[in-house]
């Protein structure tokens, strides 16, 4: 969310305007958010529980500055069942033991890894042939478990859109603007106790990425995947089919104002069939069927008949990846 959105959030809770926020673990993450009561309805996401660190960040919200004493962290169980106790106390244990690691540094530290299986990196050039060709970050295949080479561009992306807030800065002055983003802050802290090596490589890596980002997009361009919420692959990608889904995205604009559901649906699976291929919009599952779930929830239709077992697929590919696709051809 735009810097100034989130301040003006974070202005409500501390002020006591908001007196109760719903919130997911994204937004938990990405609000300065203090609350003298923490209640957590589920600790396990797609069916893997959260991880320490993830949960101790979310947790440590509980209890306000000069305001609590202490905060409470109640996790909600609707059946008391002893499995569902010990998990929760597997987690908290867990929490305890974490140990903070600044996002960013992992997410280079990943980059970098995969980059030198390509060999990329053994070129006398590399730095220059990294700032100046998209073609240079390309990926020598994923392993499995791994996290894809591209999802890990696209956080680097948003990580530097989110720290250069002048977008419209000269390529020139990106270091120095990305240095003075990053002072005091949990990279900072953490960077100097790396090993020379990786003192040298990460901040050559962050100020390399951001000059591809710039040689490849117009001023107006970067504020468009900040707003987004895409990296440059995807934007450049949305960008050059923009055109064609944007009729589709008019028809279903027109036939949702009209209330035609027919073509609504038929508007909606053209733009998933075009979305769904591109990062970040490919669904974590996608049945062969998929259309057919999207003309019922579109409709209406309950989830007794569409049955509870295809829930995460609605709530993941229609509700979550669709309508994120839409809001960025909207932008």
């Amino acid at each position: 969310m735009p810097n100034p959105f989130l301040r003006e959030l974070e202005r409500l809770l501390n002020e006591g305007v908001l007196k109760v926020i719903v919130a997911s673990p994204t937004l938990a993450q990405g609000l300065n958010l203090n609350a003298a009561v923490l209640l957590v309805p589920n600790i396990y996401r797609s069916s893997t529980m959260l991880s320490g660190e993830e949960f101790a960040n979310v947790a440590g919200r509980a209890g306000r500055a000069f305001v609590d004493v202490e905060g409470l962290v109640v996790h909600v169980i609707y059946k008391p069942e002893a499995w569902r106790t010990r998990a929760w106390r597997t987690l908290v244990d867990s929490a305890h033991a974490r140990t903070l690691e600044s996002g960013l540094i992992q997410v280079i530290a990943q980059v970098l890894v995969r980059l030198s299986r390509t060999g990329v990196l053994k070129r006398d050039d590399a730095v220059e042939y990294l700032a100046n060709s998209r073609e240079a970050w390309q990926s020598a295949g994923d392993r499995e478990g791994e996290d894809s080479l591209t999802s890990l561009l696209e956080r680097l992306d948003s990580a530097v859109l989110g720290l250069v807030e002048a977008l419209d800065a000269d390529a020139a002055d990106l270091p120095r603007l990305l240095d003075e983003a990053l002072q005091g802050s949990l990279w900072a802290r953490q960077i100097v106790r790396r090993t020379e090596r990786e003192q040298r490589s990460y901040p050559i890596l962050l100020r390399t990425r951001a000059r591809l980002l710039w040689r490849n997009t117009t001023a107006a361009q970067r504020r468009g995947l900040y707003a987004m919420g895409v990296g440059l692959d995807a934007g450049l990608t949305l960008e050059g089919i923009a055109d064609k889904l944007g009729t589709w995205l008019d028809a279903a604009d027109q036939a949702a104002i009209g209330g035609d559901e027919d073509e609504l649906i038929r508007a909606l699976t053209e733009l998933g069939r075009h979305l769904f291929e591109i990062r970040p919009f490919v669904p974590d599952t996608l049945p062969a069927n998929w259309e057919e779930f999207l003309g019922a929830w579109v409709r209406g239709v309950g989830v007794d008949e569409i049955g509870t077992e295809n829930i995460r697929i609605v709530e993941d590919a229609f509700v979550y990846r669709l309508v994120w696709g839409i809001e960025a051809l909207a932008r």
